[in-house]
């Protein structure tokens, strides 16, 4: 699954909230023309025709609420705190789904999920901890097949996952200037990788099963290509030239 970790349940929780009912507010009374606060535990706010259009209410888990409504009485935004503390604005179509929703996790760090008819959130854009900006996408089952990062320290890194969320093949950029593209098994072990350093030299190598290099073809500079064969020890038992 993506990490965002949303609930949405507090963004459908002001619908419910409103479409049945649920914030009561007393009738009107004399204002009193020296107060500078107004208190109350909801608010909600009509149109001409008497239908609600906003409410900032209370919800009963005791978190703070403001919703906006469309004209059929559907919460179609949200804005809100969670049980731990984090905001969340969230936007929700006619049918009552969340499909976008903008959000900080409990470290701090910043999510914007992008969800389909069903409420399953398909890609989501972020920032980890260290500021490094992260991009994924996740299938029906909502498991995660693509993740893109750009790491703090400049390296760049697209890793693609198969439908049980093992990595299969990444390809990046190290900060070095070098870059590779790699292939793993079902086990996340590496069976082919091809690489180019940051001055030329390039390198393709073939894996066993255990992940030790067992072959390996080159071209590095003005020596032209080589060949070079290794057994499960990592010791060259035949090399060209």
């Amino acid at each position: 699954m993506l990490t965002a970790g949303w609930d949405r349940r507090g963004i459908l929780a002001v619908g419910a909230a409103i479409a049945l009912g649920g914030i009561s507010f007393a009738g009107p009374t004399a204002p009193n023309p020296t107060a500078k606060v107004i208190s109350a535990e909801s608010f909600v706010l009509m149109d001409a025709s008497g239908k609600r259009r906003a409410a900032l209410a209370i919800r009963a888990d005791g978190t703070p609420a403001f919703g906006i409504l469309d004209e059929a009485g559907k919460v179609r935004a949200a804005l809100g705190m969670r049980e731990d503390g984090t905001p969340s604005l969230g936007l929700v179509d006619k049918d009552g789904k969340t499909r976008a929703e903008l959000a900080l996790r409990p470290d701090g760090t910043p999510t914007l999920g992008l969800a389909d008819t069903d409420g399953r959130t398909h890609a989501e854009l972020g920032l980890r901890a260290d500021g490094s900006p992260t991009l994924a996408f996740a299938d029906k089952r909502g498991k995660t097949r693509v993740v893109l990062l750009a790491r703090a320290n400049g390296a760049l890194s697209l890793a693609l996952t198969d439908p049980s969320g093992k990595t299969r093949v990444e390809l990046a950029v190290r900060p070095d200037g070098s870059a590779y593209m790699a292939f793993a098994q079902k086990d996340e072990t590496s069976r082919l990788g091809l690489g180019v350093s940051a001055d030329g030299p390039a390198t393709l190598g073939f894996y066993d099963q255990q992940g030790r290099i067992r072959v390996e073809l080159g071209v590095v500079g003005d020596a032209g290509p080589g060949l070079v064969l290794l057994d499960e020890s990592g010791r060259v038992v035949w090399s060209a030239p």
